[in-house]
C-alpha cells in the first residue's frame, strides 16, 4: 500500500488509533464508515464498462447464483465466490434446548454459522491500494440508503419504486453507527419534509416506534400523518459511536440523501 498525507482525491481512508496496551505509538485501521459498493453499484460499474449488458439480466443472474450458493451452504458444502473468497459452514456452539440422536449415541445438537477464507487473488487485488490518513473519520451516524422494504423484497431495481411509499409502509435505513441510543432528549429517527430539490420545508416528525434498531439497520413504518404528495428525508439523531459505546456530550445526526415520496 502507498500512503498519502494531506489533501487527497481518492484512496482508502485509514484512521490512526493509539496503542491502548503501551500508551505509545499508533496502529491504523481502514475507516469503517467508507461507503460500501452494494450489488446495484457493482452492476452499474459493469454496465459502464460494457453498455451491451442488460441490468435486469445481471440482477437475475446474481439472484440465481446467490440462491444456489445458499442451497449448497445449507447442505454443508463450501462455496468459492469468483476465486476471491471461500464461504463455508462451521459450528458456532451447542443448541441448549435441542437434541438429536447421533449414530454414536450422542444427543447433542450443534448451532451452525458461516465462515470465510480470503483467497490469494483478493489479497493481490488490494496490495497496491493507495491509502490516506483520515483525520476526519466520522464517529457519529452515517446513513447510506433509505428505501421501501416491500419493493426491495420484490427485487425491484427501479429507483422510483424503491423510494415511493404510503402511510404505514415499512421502510429500511442502512448505514453505519445509526442505532438510536443515548440519553439526549433529541435522540430518535425523524421524518423531515423537503421540497423536490431536497431542501427542508417543514417540521420534522419523530417516529415513535422502531421495528428494528441496530448499528447498520433501522426499520420503521411511514407515519399515517404524512399527506400524499409529501417528499421526505430521514434524519437519525443518536449518541451511538459503534463498538466504542456512546458519544459523550451532544448527540450527532445525519440526514439521508435519498428522498422518499408519499403516494
Amino acid at each position: 500500500m502507498n500512503t498519502q498525507f494531506g489533501e487527497h482525491e481518492s484512496g482508502v481512508g485509514v484512521k490512526l488509533y493509539k496503542n491502548a496496551l503501551t500508551g505509545t505509538g499508533y496502529y491504523g485501521k481502514v475507516n469503517a464508515h467508507s461507503e460500501r459498493v452494494e450489488l446495484g453499484g457493482l452492476i452499474s460499474m459493469m454496465i459502464e464498462q460494457d453498455a451491451s449488458l442488460d441490468r435486469n439480466v445481471l440482477y437475475m443472474a446474481c439472484s440465481k447464483i446467490t440462491d444456489a450458493a445458499k442451497a449448497l451452504l445449507k447442505n454443508g458444502q463450501s462455496v468459492n465466490l469468483c476465486d476471491l473468497a471461500v464461504i463455508y459452514p462451521k459450528v458456532s456452539g451447542v443448541k441448549e434446548d435441542t437434541s438429536i440422536e447421533g449414530t454414536d449415541g450422542s444427543t447433542t445438537a450443534y448451532a451452525m454459522t458461516a465462515g470465510a477464507r480470503v483467497l490469494p487473488q483478493a489479497k493481490d487485488a488490494v496490495k497496491e491500494t493507495t491509502t490516506y490518513i483520515d483525520t476526519e473519520a466520522r464517529v457519529g451516524p452515517h446513513i447510506l440508503s433509505v428505501y421501501n422494504a416491500s419493493a426491495a423484497v420484490g427485487k425491484s431495481t427501479d429507483d422510483t419504486v424503491l423510494h415511493t411509499v404510503k402511510q404505514g409502509t415499512a421502510c429500511v435505513v442502512k448505514g453505519m453507527n445509526i442505532k438510536i441510543a443515548g440519553t439526549a432528549a433529541d435522540t430518535g429517527l425523524y421524518i423531515v419534509p423537503v421540497d423536490e430539490d431536497g431542501n427542508e420545508n417543514g417540521t420534522a416528525v419523530k417516529v415513535e416506534e422502531l421495528a428494528w434498531n441496530t448499528l447498520r439497520e433501522i426499520d420503521f413504518n411511514i407515519p399515517a400523518s404524512l399527506a400524499s404528495g409529501t417528499h421526505v428525508k430521514v434524519r437519525v439523531v443518536t449518541q451511538s459511536s459503534g463498538s466504542t459505546g456512546l458519544i459523550k456530550g451532544d448527540a450527532r445526526s445525519d440526514v439521508s440523501e435519498q428522498i422518499l415520496t408519499v403516494a
